[in-house]
């Protein structure tokens, strides 16, 4: 499990906008974060891509799922694996 002040990084230098972080900022953090916590990882099969790949494809999956954009949601699907 992740320190406090590493997940307060996912936070640390966006710009806000009326209190809330930008939607494409708070995706990249979150996304930063994944690769970072991964790092080194493979997946499992002969071709053992690199672990953030399928963070990513479920982040897309959950994207394209929704009718109206979500991006807790999206981050949701991001760090689904970094706890």
């Amino acid at each position: 499990m992740e320190s406090e002040s590493q997940m307060d990084e996912l936070t640390m230098g966006s710009h806000e906008i009326d209190g809330n972080f930008r939607p494409d900022q708070a995706v990249l953090k979150a996304a930063h974060f994944a690769a970072q916590i991964h790092a080194g990882q493979r997946r499992k099969g002969a071709a053992a891509e690199p672990y953030i790949g399928h963070l990513l494809e479920v982040a897309e999956l959950v994207a394209s799922a929704l009718a109206e954009p979500d991006t807790n949601l999206v981050n949701a699907a991001l760090l689904h694996d970094t706890g």
